[in-house]
């Protein structure tokens, strides 16, 4: 491609005025700001800018262009009177010519750049802040109506690495308070934007009125959770962030690192810098790895040398992850977590304390949320009577794929035929009562041939739903390629009910027995306040950056309900049994599912270790709870 004409030939052919030259004389401009020869492309902007008005029909997009390109390169970031005319000139810039956000963008964080870089923090994060406001109300408007996946993409082109680098600036500036509050700001309202999204236009995509509203929704700010935190509590919201989004970030670290943000219930916030992502998210793999390979050696080796051979892993993630994060929290004992990237697979519970003896579990309760703003969710309690679906009848076994012992298929690539589980109907017996005590009524009881998908969608809204059974989660790259090509997450986890050996392909949507996450999504459980998943990996999936695991736990959330108790690996049938039963009787005398899901899980410690002298974690530390857990949103309506 040849080279374009200079400037002076332009102008001796076409003359100083003409589009051809300005544009030319324009890029250099900009080459000479970049270069910092400050007078000289001055000059040059302002020939452009007296040649555009000479014209007879003057480009009013231009002229506004080149007016802020000269209001920059004459800034001084000390005065602040510069500064706001500067971003008064960028906001009539966006009302006048909206089809050129992106510019106007694009100036708003040179400016941003510009001010970090001489020291005046607070005025560029103000800025900042008020970008991602924009640009969240923006959002909100822009992703409804979109499927789950068009908005996950949506949010990587809309806003690109913006969020990203100011959570990153953020991190550079530890020692402000008002940094630190506006950034966990930016958090509580940015994650978990594409389920919030899916949850509230479930149903109604045509509905103009109830978009707009979902969009006007207020700005959850640090007060807001503060405010909704229980008393001792401590918000843990933890982000995988891209280090070099940072310009002032050190040639030498990584690219990406783990933070946490902590929100107290009084006192003052603080950020807690974890370390190398890559690292932690290897460690975490290699613990849950460990985690199966050492359960699997119990009977050969004994628990304590199992424990002995897991050990380093769990030492490895606690020194990362949880003791940093204990520390920094001092007294409370009541830790609500925001997990991010794979830190939502961590077994929480499980992870070491200081003593490198005691599990976390057995000093603090422990909650996963999505986000902050979960945390202002209003309980409704208009709500049927409690469902049990356990001891499904499947069918016939064939030997060729049947299922070994646990909660789950335990075959990678279809859904294979399933065993009876034996301890299943005991399980149910044991929920019964203390259901009934909770919820104030009978629960409804579905097993054997009754434990049908066509009854569990013909549930609205049961107090509480426990499904004991067989679960899956298909790895995308072992799945059948017709499921593959799906591309839907929620289509590659289920659970298996009545008849679910009997099933022809689990891209099927009829009552064939395989329950999948997409169903369920379909189902109505708007105001049902907790749903025990007694199965395998229901807590597992594909990780979205800042939106969590899109799985069952996700598919029971999306359709409404509040609090779900799930399970993060293949979970052994008797010892699950064990901790459901020991979690239900904890439930009639606790305040909250938190803790009676803690006390369930300390038993089963204790009886471990009693006969044992070892709790593996294998065991007992599958269960997790995510959402809004108090128990008194499972009270009876009066």
């Amino acid at each position: 491609m040849p080279n374009p004409p200079s400037p002076r030939i332009l102008r001796q052919t076409f003359g100083d005025d003409d589009p051809r030259t300005l544009k030319i004389q324009g890029r250099q401009a900009d080459v000479l700001a970049r270069l910092d020869r400050q007078e000289e492309a001055v000059r040059s902007y302002d020939h452009i800018l007296q040649a555009l008005t000479r014209q007879t029909k003057p480009d009013q997009r231009w002229i506004a262009r080149t007016r802020l390109q000269l209001e920059f390169l004459k800034l001084n970031p000390d005065d602040p009177q510069t500064v706001t005319a500067i971003l008064n000139r960028i906001a009539v810039f966006e009302t006048e010519f909206p089809s050129d956000a992106g510019f106007a963008e694009s100036r708003q964080e040179q400016l941003v750049t510009t001010l970090l870089a001489v020291g005046q923090t607070k005025v560029a994060f103000q800025i900042m802040d008020s970008m991602l406001k924009q640009l969240r109300q923006q959002i909100r408007v822009d992703i409804w109506g979109m499927s789950a996946q068009q908005q996950a993409d949506y949010l990587v082109f809309a806003d690109g690495s913006r969020f990203f680098s100011a959570i990153a600036a953020a991190v550079g500036h530890l020692d402000s308070a008002d940094v630190i509050r506006q950034s966990s700001e930016w958090l509580i309202n940015g994650k978990g934007l594409v389920r919030e999204a899916q949850s509230v236009q479930s149903g109604y995509r045509d509905d103009l009125q109830r978009r707009q509203s979902w969009a006007d929704e207020p700005y959850v700010t640090a007060t807001d959770v503060r405010q909704a935190l229980p008393d001792g509590a401590v918000f843990v919201d933890l982000i995988r962030y891209d280090v070099s989004a940072d310009s002032s970030s050190r040639e030498n670290q990584s690219a990406s690192h783990y933070a946490a943000w902590l929100t107290p219930k009084a006192g003052s916030q603080q950020i807690i810098l974890l370390g190398d992502a890559q690292q932690i998210d290897s460690q975490i793999a290699e613990l849950r790895t460990q985690l199966t390979q050492t359960a699997r050696r119990v009977s050969e080796i004994g628990p304590a040398e199992a424990m002995a051979i897991l050990k380093p892993a769990l030492q490895a993630v606690s020194r990362q992850v949880w003791r940093p994060i204990a520390a920094a929290c001092k007294e409370s004992r009541l830790l609500i977590i925001s997990p991010d990237q794979s830190t939502w697979l961590l077994p929480w519970s499980a992870l070491l304390n200081d003593d490198d003896r005691t599990f976390a579990v057995e000093t603090h309760r422990l909650q996963l949320e999505l986000s902050g703003r979960d945390l202002l969710l209003q309980d409704n309690n208009d709500v049927g009577p409690a469902a049990i679906f356990a001891d499904p009848d499947y069918g016939p076994v064939r030997n060729a794929d049947a299922a070994p012992e646990g909660r789950g298929p335990g075959f990678i690539g279809k859904v294979p035929s399933v065993s009876a589980l034996a301890y299943s109907a005991q399980e149910a017996a044991a929920a019964r009562p203390a259901l009934e005590l909770v919820t104030g009524r009978p629960p409804v009881m579905l097993l054997g041939q009754q434990a049908e998908e066509s009854r569990f969608k013909q549930l609205h809204s049961p107090a509480v739903v426990l499904l004991s059974t067989h679960g899956f989660f298909l790895a995308s790259p072992d799945l059948p390629v017709d499921v593959a090509d799906t591309g839907d997450p929620l289509l590659r986890c289920g659970l298996m009910l009545a008849g679910a050996n009997r099933h022809r392909a689990i891209d099927q949507l009829d009552n064939d027995g395989v329950l999948t996450g997409l169903e369920i999504l379909q189902s109505d459980l708007r105001h049902t306040q907790l749903a025990v998943l007694s199965a395998c990996e229901t807590g597992v999936g594909r990780l979205e950056a800042t939106g969590g695991v899109i799985g069952l736990r996700r598919a029971f959330h999306l359709a409404g309900v509040r609090c779900v108790m799930s399970t993060l690996w293949s979970i052994p049938d008797l010892e699950t049994a064990l901790l459901v039963r020991n979690f239900f009787d904890s439930l009639t005398r606790t305040a909250d599912v938190r803790s009676a899901l803690q006390a369930a899980q300390r038993q089963r410690i204790q009886e471990l270790r009693s006969r044992h002298g070892a709790a593996h974690p294998y065991f007992w530390a599958a269960f997790t709870v995510s959402g809004n857990c108090s128990r008194t949103s499972l009270q009876p309506s009066l």
